[in-house]
């Protein structure tokens, strides 16, 4: 995940350094947060009968999809950059470079959930067992994203070999072709409930490399008018809303379980994504140089929040550890803080916000051990 995250961003980077894109951070950060409080919230989406809580869940969790696009938008804007395919001319280089940033945590925290199985399940470790689910089964939900990433990351020598920079309509008509053949296959579904013809919708251009050659176009252009953000902003809200009703007509209307409106190539959740990128583009971001050692330290340690902090979420909502779940303080799931009088929407920004700050704190403390820091990218 290296590209993502701006490798030791406090000790290359001054505050006050014109290469530095104080943006990306700060919607990297809010993209990891939004990864948080959605993981926080899903306990409110079963409870179907609920529909207060099932309304607080989902538009939490629709919201929180903006962070995949950005999240990518931020990796095409760094990576396919004329200055980082510079140092790493060949996939080889490419490869030394990346994969094993990526690889090593996606195995060390595969297995650290494995091992946590063992003690919440009762599964049995078994290391053939192990390596069979690696390469078969995500061990928790939330690595999905290293998998995808590493797939972005095999073909992204390729993707720079079309000099996208210096062929910026090349880049617009890949981007075009990718969206448009996913946004049809979501209409496929929407309307029939059925993908377009797999042998034909299997073999799409992955979406998640079109985000990343959009975000290289959408950052290395011109800066939008201050003139379009009421636009970008209606267009914003718009997705949102627009994804929960629509979904809220899915379930509840014609009682179908799939969660459509809830997938990336979505065009609800492109043009939101979208427009969220642009916003933050178009913002002056200016801080102190305190406050900006403070956002690159965070930026720093964005994606190893993002790795550990299941695991934290788990600790205090009593699924691990014998602290959180009764025995000594009660969970602080929540619809536990809703019993003991919280409001929900309170309770899940509470909640997301130790959990975002405890990890922030795991991630900095294992990135100065050596040899660990290697599991922190």
């Amino acid at each position: 995940m290296s590209s993502a995250v701006s490798p030791s961003p406090v000790a290359r980077a001054t505050p006050n350094a014109p290469e530095r894109q104080y943006g990306l951070d700060v919607l990297r950060c809010i993209s990891i947060y939004y990864a948080v409080i959605a993981h926080a919230a899903a306990v409110l989406l079963t409870y179907p009968d609920r529909l207060d809580r099932w309304f607080t869940g989902t538009i939490i969790t629709a919201i929180a999809f903006l962070n995949i696009p950005s999240l990518l938008m931020i990796t095409g804007a760094l990576m396919l950059s004329p200055r980082a395919a510079a140092k790493e001319p060949t996939p080889g280089v490419f490869y030394r470079n990346r994969l094993g940033k990526l690889a090593i945590p996606l195995v060390a925290w595969s297995f650290l959930y494995y091992v946590r199985n063992h003690f919440t399940e009762g599964t049995s470790v078994f290391v053939p067992t192990f390596l069979k689910r690696l390469a078969t089964i995500t061990m928790e939900g939330h690595l999905w994203y290293l998998y995808m990433l590493l797939g972005v990351y095999l073909v992204l020598p390729f993707v720079r070999a079309l000099d996208i920079p210096r062929q910026r309509s090349l880049g617009w008509w890949l981007v075009g072709v990718i969206f448009s053949l996913h946004v049809a296959n979501f209409a496929s579904l929407a309307a029939w409930g059925l993908p377009l013809y797999h042998k034909f919708s299997d073999d799409f251009i992955s979406i998640y490399l079109g985000y990343v050659v959009l975000g290289w176009l959408l950052y290395s252009g011109p800066v939008p008018s201050r003139r379009l953000t009421p636009l970008l902003l209606l267009i914003l809200v718009g997705g949102v809303v627009g994804t929960v009703w629509l979904q809220y007509e899915h379930t509840f209307v014609d009682l179908r379980e799939d969660n459509i409106y809830f997938q990336h190539f979505s065009p609800f959740h492109i043009a939101t994504g979208v427009s969220c990128f642009l916003l933050f583009r178009q913002a002056p971001w200016r801080f102190s140089p305190f406050w900006a050692r403070w956002l690159l330290s965070l930026s720093a340690c964005s994606y190893g929040i993002y790795l550990v902090h299941i695991l934290v979420l788990q600790f205090f909502t009593g699924v691990i550890g014998n602290v959180f779940d009764g025995s000594v303080l009660p969970s602080l799931a929540v619809p536990n803080l809703a019993a003991m009088g919280v409001p929900e929407l309170l309770g899940v920004v509470l909640l997301s916000v130790l959990i975002y700050l405890v990890s922030w704190g795991i991630a900095l403390v294992i990135r100065r051990i050596p040899y660990l820091r290697a599991i922190m990218p």
